[in-house]
């Protein structure tokens, strides 16, 4: 599942991303692959930065991204344990304003 919430304003999207999430993990209990632009939503499942966590049937994974020093960006496209912190989207942005 991919951008819940999207087009809603914060508080409702990450109100939607996080019900969804819940009724995934303690209803329906099915393997789901949840993609979320939300960094609260990690946060409200119990997430810490920094710290090892067991949330019941809940594995936490990031995308990862070089900047380098002209200011381009590259995605690497692995996936690494943990929530990504930051947004993305200002650096992608601004390489498309070029």
């Amino acid at each position: 599942m991919d951008e819940i919430g999207r087009g809603t304003s914060v508080n409702d999207g990450i109100s939607i991303s996080f019900s969804v999430v819940k009724h995934l993990q303690q209803k329906i209990k099915c393997r789901t692959l949840f993609a979320t632009h939300y960094h609260d939503v990690a946060k409200l499942m119990g997430y810490k930065d920094g710290f090892e966590i067991d949330v019941e049937g809940i594995d936490f994974y990031k995308s990862s991204m070089e900047i380098f020093e002209d200011n381009t960006f590259g995605f690497n496209y692995k996936l690494e344990r943990g929530v990504i912190s930051n947004s993305q989207g200002i650096v992608v942005a601004k390489s498309a304003g070029k």
